[in-house]
């Protein structure tokens, strides 16, 4: 849980595993270096390695924030070709054999927009965490895609032709040299670092104009 200050009260954090009877309270300490929350809570190994995430904060000025998010921790072995789904399906993270410091477990989970987009840009997919357990690294880099829907022509408005992953380097949102697959609906590139995407593209307008034919 981000902050800039700490509290006045600590964030409420609830997990709910994936087949739990109840959810489990997730105590959570202040991190000044880091300017976050931080609590860990112990997964069930007989349960889906899945759940929901909610937390509640009141910031300094009393305005209250609810926030709902899920996770799904893949377990990796570091020797082994390994391929992780987001919950919803739009986010694809791939990493060959080599690619991990060791074995472990990765997460791919919807993220909260950090600060202002691009100018002229809009997200069509995520933003999305890619991240791995404790002390677990990429040493040669893997591939993420993320996909987007034009359900009924949703994004006529948008230049997918254009579209780019963009990486949160903490401060600002970086575009990443890609490849676009518009048939699959897709944006792949390169990741050699866990961290924040999202997928975004040019907003355009288009104009229609009556077309008048003379018998």
């Amino acid at each position: 849980v981000m902050a800039s200050n700490e509290l006045d009260e600590v964030p409420e954090l609830t997990m709910t595993q994936t087949g739990a009877a109840s959810a489990a309270d997730v105590p959570l300490m202040y991190d000044a270096i880091q300017q976050v929350y931080t609590g860990t809570v112990a997964l069930d190994a007989n349960l889906p390695l899945s759940g929901n995430i909610t937390a509640r904060a009141t910031n300094t000025i009393g305005q209250t924030v609810d926030v709902f998010t899920q996770f799904a921790n893949e377990q990796v072995v570091s020797t082994q070709d390994f391929t992780a789904w987001s919950i919803d399906g739009q986010a694809e993270v791939y990493l060959p054999a080599g690619s991990l410091s060791a074995d472990g477990s990765v997460t791919i989970s919807p993220a909260q927009v950090s600060g202002p987009l691009p100018d002229g840009l809009i997200l069509i997919s995520g933003p999305y965490t890619v991240q791995g357990s404790e002390n677990l690294s990429l040493i040669n880099p893997g591939n993420l895609s993320l996909y987007y829907l034009d359900v009924g022509g949703t994004l006529s408005h948008v230049n997918v032709d254009a579209a780019q992953i963009y990486q949160w380097d903490g401060v600002s949102w970086q575009a990443m040299s890609g490849t676009s697959l518009q048939t699959e609906q897709l944006v792949s590139v390169v990741m050699d670092a866990f961290g924040t995407y999202a997928l975004m593209a040019d907003r355009q307008e288009k104009v229609f104009l009556p077309i008048l034919v003379h018998p």
